[in-house]
């Protein structure tokens, strides 16, 4: 039943006319956009017969001010109901949590989300500038399926509850920063530095304000330094860094560590995987030992299938030493026997037993078609690996178009003063990395970007722009902003996705870069 016949009884025909004609329900607040002044004493009133109508409804709020500053937050008023201004919204098959007022939303453009998702072609890398909430990412996670979705947000409030929203997904990675700045240098926010745990050489790492710290383990640090590596795994999750947890080490309470035995030290898997859960980490399993001259198929498949429990959180890695778990054709086999999920794939492991990138970046595509994938960048020449990068031969040009996340595995004289390591890091600035599809959902002022996009949208790669234009002009005055910036392109839809004002939408142009 609507407000109006409900609230019949109870105000004047006159206050009746003025009861706004709709509201927007974000979760389980309802929020007015406005209130009249010949309404101002009746809001509460209002309210709460709203509440006792709808059962999904606990909280009720009006907008006090529009959508402004750096940000384009607005100011909520609580009129009555549950006194608080955070939700759960629901829509697409997903579910994000936000705070109406500290975090931009619009539950408005729901149908233009759902669109834009079954738009996504599978295996796509897609960008999302603007990414608020991590709205966007989930809904086509949800309900598409791309490579890897990558969102950028500058508001802090936001991006920490991105980061809560996506925290069960496995190809959403989030950024937080400003476009302009983020996107040049993207791969020093998509890959991270190695490090030991221990505090002299996390300080060196940290200096550079990696979004992703890999932790390698030592021999012992599991058995007698447990409580440490956890002070540390804890200050880097208060950081939002972040973590994954490298397993090199060889031996644990005098057991080998391979998969490829009988019997496994299975309490230190279990324990590995005890930290990944608690601290929100990922681990990277070596499946065999260096040492190992010859693999037992048999054991390699009994035991990867007894860490089965354990695939959401592990990384198993590819070789080059022991020459079974080297080979992609037997990456391959395993993965499809046993339904891997995630793969560490190590550049320089791979191209010490192909020495060749055209091969490695095969092997990477047959890979990413399988599960989930996570990188070990360094450069290789004759055999040697852990080089810094460019004291090799792998093209990282057209290599790193294929990573999504990694870190830096360069060796360094002095781990404690890591120059190797951090001059590859620096390098990561040197290349451009390049999107299927790139999602601009700010109106207000999306042109300012385009020149952004361009820089980094592949050759017949999609572009979907956001615009305000009056509806008489609609679609040329958009598509002439877009020719101010590109050539040669095609507009493959124009769309409006809701008014936003009287003569005025909200309104996306889908064009395809030639």
């Amino acid at each position: 039943m609507k407000l109006k016949e409900l609230l019949k009884n109870k105000l004047t025909s006159k206050e009746l006319s003025l009861i706004p004609s709709s509201f927007d329900t974000i979760g389980s607040i309802a929020l007015f956009q406005d209130f009249p002044k010949g309404l101002k004493n009746k809001q509460k009133l209002i309210g709460n017969t709203l509440l006792k109508e709808n059962n999904n409804i606990k909280t009720v709020t009006i907008k006090t001010k529009k959508h402004s500053g750096k940000y384009r937050l607005r100011k909520v008023k609580v009129i009555t109901g549950k006194n608080t201004k955070e939700t759960t919204h629901k829509e697409n098959n997903i579910q994000a949590k936000l705070n109406i007022e500290t975090c931009y939303f619009s539950p408005r453009l729901s149908n233009e989300r759902l669109r834009i998702s079954n738009l996504v072609e599978n295996n796509e890398e897609v960008l999302v500038m603007f990414s608020g909430i991590g709205i966007y990412p989930l809904v086509i996670e949800k309900n598409s399926k791309p490579k890897q979705i990558y969102s950028i947000e500058i508001n802090p409030e936001a991006h920490k509850y991105s980061l809560e929203n996506i925290k069960n997904s496995k190809i959403i990675t989030p950024i937080l920063g400003d476009v302009n700045k983020v996107l040049p240098n993207i791969y020093q926010n998509i890959i991270g530095l190695k490090s030991a745990f221990y505090n002299i050489q996390l300080k060196q790492r940290l200096k550079k304000k990696p979004n992703l710290i890999e932790i390698q383990l030592l021999d012992g640090d599991l058995e007698f330094k447990l409580k440490d590596l956890e002070k540390q795994l804890k200050k880097l999750n208060k950081q939002n860094i972040e973590i994954f947890i490298h397993q090199p080490f060889r031996k644990y309470k005098g057991q080998l560590l391979s998969l490829n035995q009988k019997t496994i030290p299975i309490e230190a898997y279990k324990l590995m995987y005890k930290l990944c859960k608690k601290y929100n980490a990922r681990c990277v399993i070596h499946p065999t030992n260096y040492l190992d001259k010859k693999v037992n198929k048999t054991y390699l498949i009994d035991n990867l299938k007894l860490l089965e429990p354990y695939q959401k959180y592990f990384y198993y890695e590819n070789t080059h030493i022991e020459k079974f778990f080297s080979r992609i054709e037997n990456n391959l086999d395993v993965i499809a026997k046993l339904k891997i999920q995630n793969f560490c794939i190590d550049l320089a492991h791979f191209f010490c037993i192909y020495n060749n990138s055209k091969k490695l970046i095969s092997n990477i595509k047959k890979i990413q078609e399988k599960c989930n994938t996570y990188f070990h960048i360094s450069d290789s020449i004759n055999g040697e690996e852990a080089l810094e990068l460019g004291k090799g031969e792998i093209d990282f040009e057209n290599i790193l178009q294929y990573v999504n996340k990694g870190c830096i595995e360069v060796s360094s004289k002095d781990e404690n003063n890591p120059k190797e390591m951090l001059n590859s890091y620096d390098k990561l600035k040197n290349y451009t990395k390049k999107f299927d599809r790139i999602i601009m959902p700010l109106p207000k002022s999306s042109e300012d970007f385009l020149n952004l996009a361009k820089n980094h949208i592949r050759k017949n790669g999609v572009i979907h722009f956001y615009d305000f234009s009056n509806d008489e002009n609609f679609p040329d005055s958009s598509i002439k902003k877009i020719e101010k910036h590109f050539e040669n392109f095609e507009v493959l839809n124009s769309v409006k996705c809701g008014q936003y004002s009287a003569g005025k939408s909200r309104v996306c142009i889908d064009f395809k870069v030639k």
